[in-house]
């Protein structure tokens, strides 16, 4: 019987009693977020206030629940609120507190940021804006001027060194107790109850009012503005968990003790700082588990036997009763203390699969050879080992080369074999760009989360892929334009470049060469030109440079060549969009997907936006544009920004929007062609009707009769089966694993190489259909708890001494118990095997019809003498026992500690029969004291020829 067990982190919801922290009359803030009683996500509107401030409300954005690490104890969470430029404001405002002119205060807060700015508000009163010291906002920031404190001019403060504010570097990615005191003359910031710097000021008058006349309250997640309260200057970008603030200056003694008080929630996970045994570890951590003993010093102690010490383990918020607390097949010492080339490189003991490639961690090994789909050879660090475009995983299953981008050395790389359906492992089999395809990258269904980064992009043309050079390229959606319910993804570049692998030369993209380039692309506000793909380099003569721009610049807002001046010179070769020497038009595509073209036939630059003409300009005989950089390199192609004289390394003029789809293409399109083209694209970004090309199911949704009936089309495998779901409101619910299915395309078999269903249009106006695939169920499983059911027990032999026989076997070696501790298994004798004896062990008739393949796995346990005694799986066929296929022998002469999972392929003669499974025991005429061959946990499943 099969039993996997989750480890999963303590997430620490501690009811804090009404006394635990004395209130006073000096008491302005003192909010909670620890305990809330609520599950992370959960939107948090009002927070209880129990200071003179009163309680605090959302007014901008939208407050949740997260939950981070407690420093020192990986395992428990603490929860706060995620803020992200929002805005929580006080019931009263800050004239009705004692919080006026140079009053003495104290602000202490709890807070876990991954990664902070020069200056980000936690909270704060009066407002931005002048004069100086008429603001008051508490910082954590690497400013070395205001990083800690904001007060508006000369009396900021920057923690410490003083005049340096690297102090706060070391509270990134953790939570950190902050504080900062104001005694009327001097001003002190401390972390983690140690004084950091301090500062003499001039006396602080903080704002009462906007200039609207409103009366300023005390703010949580940015400071305010002058004009009103509805802004978010330096907004805060991690978790707040508490806040206190009090009218009165804190000695350095008591922000010590106000740190230690708390400081065991934070580091430690627990408030119960008991330690009975005195070993470090707490009562109430012990108390969790079952191998620590509270009454004995055993924090480095290993009672499950993985290197690693109770004490560590907490650390690493690692199981310490468990050596393998994701269950990967590697014991979390194995995974923390692994070395690459004598260098720490460890995996994550708390994920199965570190990179997220699918792959066990066990299985790459990261030895660069393939030895099955259980030692892979791959980088359990590296979702794709060699950066191809195919994730090790899918290299494995297809059959590829995850050490060779290349593996049939046809000149084309395995990934963009994939997208383009040709053939990765025949070498005649290879794309067939058309002569005249460049680049034709698209970014809209890449099918990963909002965030994730992009390092390599698959490029349908004769340039290759696109690599990131510089910076990080994200993924990022946007609505489509029309449908703002469907998100619509691309790469978010913002100062990112990434190049093509061919450079521009070798592709013909130098001198006065004629092209068409199109793109999709979406940016809320750009500037005066952000080139979206570019080639050639900047720095003159005229008309050496070639980049598309988006951008609002009259002279250069659409194309730069490298030379400025009036729109009616043919000597300035730039263009802008229309109206020509107004550039205004491109305005109207801010906040939304536009398809921005160019075509230049050697004479006349045209520009076209969703698929209109819209300028153009004439450069007779100036256009030569550059084939290196000023470092001898030849020039490249490039997205997201164009490239300075000396060499690629740069991103002059950059993107600052997401980029969907570039083409460029070495012909010149007619305005019918450019017109067509958008049309054709025009139904994902306009209205969110989705394709995926480099979907290896290639998911096609269609209608034959315009509405009435909907096609569905996709590669299938017989080993998985597959549901179609849909939504009407993905945004709302943008997760499809909890779509609904859609009827009559549940749970479907797969019917290789395709599968294809129809069904009546479903009501309503849009709807948008994903497919989930999933491992098939198992064509045969038995774990024997349920007793012997159709298996039958054979004895071949005349003497009798042995037969399979089912229950929990008692030999004098061997297993005690079935797989994972269970009461059931099938053993050659419940005790000792006998001599001379051939036994068989028959399953239930199977039926291997339908199949392209399937595979056998049992677990076994082998103790036998290790060398006259024999074991075989054999397929006979129901009705006249022929056997099908060979028997495939199980090596005997290995004596096995636990269970071991066997893996056996179904021989080919097998599948399209109905069979009978036989398990064959042989001993010797030598008597032994072993209990031979048992066997547990039997499942057959589809699998690929």
């Amino acid at each position: 019987m099969k039993i996997r067990t989750c480890l999963f982190p303590l997430l620490l919801g501690l009811a804090i009693a009404p006394g635990a922290r004395a209130q006073n009359d000096n008491t302005l803030i003192d909010v909670n977020a620890t305990a809330l009683g609520l599950l992370d996500g959960a939107v948090v509107d009002t927070l209880t206030n129990s200071g003179a401030a009163g309680d605090f409300t959302t007014l901008i954005g939208q407050v949740e629940l997260t939950s981070h690490p407690a420093n020192a104890n990986a395992g428990a969470l603490v929860q706060g609120l995620a803020f992200n430029g929002d805005k929580m404001v006080s019931t009263n405002p800050q004239s009705s507190t004692t919080m006026e002119g140079n009053r003495p205060y104290t602000a202490m807060a709890w807070v876990y940021n991954p990664g902070f700015g020069a200056e980000e508000a936690i909270v704060s009163w009066g407002h931005r804006g002048g004069p100086d010291g008429s603001n008051s906002g508490m910082h954590q920031g690497n400013n070395a001027t205001f990083g800690a404190v904001g007060h508006w001019g000369s009396p900021d403060t920057g923690w410490g060194p003083s005049g340096v504010g690297t102090d706060i570097n070391a509270t990134a990615n953790r939570w950190a107790h902050l504080a900062y005191t104001w005694d009327g003359t001097t001003e002190s910031v401390y972390i983690d109850g140690e004084l950091s710097n301090s500062e003499i000021h001039i006396p602080l008058n903080p704002h009462l009012s906007f200039q609207d006349g409103t009366p300023t309250p005390f703010a949580i997640g940015s400071e305010s503005d002058a004009g009103n309260v509805n802004s978010t200057p330096i907004a805060y970008s991690g978790t707040i968990a508490k806040v206190l603030v009090e009218d009165v200056a804190r000695s350095e003694a008591e922000i010590r003790t106000a740190f230690n008080a708390e400081s065991s929630l934070f580091f430690d996970g627990v408030l119960d700082v008991s330690d009975l045994d005195g070993d470090g570890i707490f009562d109430s951590i012990e108390d969790l588990y079952d191998c620590l003993d509270k009454n004995v010093a055993d924090a480095d102690a290993d009672p499950d036997g993985d290197s690693l010490s109770n004490r560590a383990e907490l650390g690493f918020g690692t199981n310490p009763c468990n050596p393998d607390s994701d269950g990967d097949g590697l014991s979390d010492g194995e995974e923390l203390n692994r070395l690459v080339g004598g260098q720490s490189a460890p995996t994550d003991p708390l994920s199965e699969d570190t990179d997220g490639d699918g792959l066990l961690d066990s299985a790459e090994t990261g030895t660069g050879v393939v030895d099955g789909t259980d030692n892979t050879g791959t980088d359990p660090l590296v979702s794709d080992t060699d950066a191809d475009g195919l994730g090790d995983l899918q290299e494995v299953q297809l059959g590829t080369d995850p050490f060779n981008v290349d593996t049939d050395g046809d000149g084309a790389e395995d990934g963009a074999e994939v997208a383009l359906q040709t053939d990765p492992l025949d070498a005649s089999s290879k794309p067939a760009f058309p002569s005249d395809q460049i680049v034709k990258v698209d970014m809209t269904c890449l099918d990963l989360a909002d965030g994730s980064i992009v390092d390599t992009v698959v490029n349908l043309g004769q340039a290759g892929p696109f690599t990131t050079l510089i910076g990080q390229v994200e993924v990022a959606s946007h609505p489509a334009n029309d449908n703002p319910d469907v998100q619509v993804q691309g790469l978010a570049f913002n100062g990112d470049k990434m190049t093509a692998a061919v450079d521009a030369p070798t592709l013909g993209l130098v001198g006065n060469q004629t092209y068409t380039v199109r793109a999709w692309v979406f940016n809320p506000a750009f500037g005066n030109e952000e080139a979206v793909v570019s080639w050639g380099h900047r720095g003159g003569p005229l008309g050496s440079n070639a980049g598309m721009h988006h951008g609002s610049h009259p002279t250069f807002g659409a194309i730069g060549h490298w030379g400025g001046g009036p729109v009616d010179n043919p000597n300035e070769p730039d263009v802008g969009w229309g109206p020509n020497g107004d550039g205004s038009d491109i305005l109207a595509t801010q906040g939304r997907w536009a398809q921005l073209s160019w075509v230049y036939d050697g004479l006349e630059d045209r520009v076209f936006i969703d698929g209109e003409f819209n300028n153009s300009e004439e450069h007779p005989n100036l256009l030569n544009v550059h084939a290196s950089y000023n470092d001898g390199n030849p020039t490249l192609v490039c997205l997201g920004s164009e490239s300075d004289a000396g060499s690629v390394n740069n991103t002059p003029i950059a993107y600052s929007g997401t980029i969907a789809r570039v083409e460029i293409y070495d012909s010149v399109w007619t305005d019918e062609e450019v017109q067509a083209a958008f049309e054709q694209e025009r139904p994902l970004f306009f209205d969110g009707i989705c394709t995926s090309p480099g979907d290896p199911y290639q998911f096609v949704v269609s209608s034959p009769d315009g509405g009435g009936t909907i096609d569905f089309e996709w590669n299938s495998s017989a080993s998985e089966v597959y549901t179609v779901v849909a939504s009407d409101n993905p945004a709302g619910n943008p997760d499809p694993a909890s779509w609904a299915p859609v009827a009559g395309l549940e749970s479907l078999s797969g019917t290789p190489p395709l599968n294809t269903h129809s069904i009546a249009r479903p009501a309503g106006d849009l709807r948008l259909f994903k497919l989930i695939a999933g491992p098939a169920p198992a064509l045969f499983s038995d774990d024997f708890e349920a007793g012997a059911g159709e298996w039958t027990s054979v004895v071949n032999d005349e003497v009798g001494n042995t037969q399979w026989e089912l229950g929990s076997p008692s030999g004098t070696s061997g297993p005690l118990t079935g797989a994972d501790e269970s009461g059931n298994a099938w053993s050659t004798n419940l005790g000792d095997y006998g001599q001379d004896s051939d036994v068989s062990l028959f399953s239930p008739p199977i039926d291997f019809g339908g199949l392209q393949g399937a595979e056998l796995t049992f677990d076994a346990y082998r103790d036998a003498d290790g060398f006259g005694d024999s074991a075989m799986v054999v397929f006979r066929r129901v009705g006249d026992d022929v056997q099908l296929g060979m028997e495939i022998a199980i090596d005997m002469g290995l004596f096995d500690t636990a269970y071991e999972s066997l893996s056996i392929s179904v021989p080919e003669a097998v599948i399209g029969e109905t069979a009978r499974v036989e398990f064959n025991f042989i001993s010797d005429g030598t008597a032994d004291a072993f209990s031979g061959l048992t066997i547990d946990n039997v499942v057959i499943e589809a699998s690929a020829p």
